[in-house]
């Protein structure tokens, strides 16, 4: 990730998309631009690269055990488990009587 000049790009090393916003105007970051300013995409990027560089930064390697099967089968998990889970853990916190105790605070188990 770059900041420069209000403008924000993200590199995903992963699949090598990358976002880009105007700060700005889009404090939220929901309007991707990337597609329209690739002339800043470019830019942005020659930058990143440059300083990762010069700071010898240890870059992402491909994982030769990569499954893309396991990882949807991790995603479906995520979202049909554990999400609901903090889904609710979330929306308990919102009750008025709600507090934190010791023994389930984070989680926790009392020993």
């Amino acid at each position: 990730m770059i900041i420069r000049d209000n403008w924000k790009l993200i590199h995903y090393y992963e699949d090598e998309r990358r976002e880009l916003y105007h700060l700005s105007e889009d404090i939220g970051e929901q309007r991707n631009l990337a597609g329209e300013f690739s002339d800043k995409v470019a830019e942005l990027g020659t930058r990143l690269r440059a300083w990762l560089t010069e700071t010898e930064a240890n870059m992402p390697i491909p994982n030769p055990k990569f499954s893309e099967a396991r990882a949807a089968q991790e995603r479906k998990r995520i979202r049909n488990r554990d999400l609901p889970k903090l889904e609710r853990a979330a929306a308990d916190v919102l009750k008025e009587s709600w507090s934190p105790n010791d023994e389930t605070w984070w989680g926790s188990k009392s020993k």
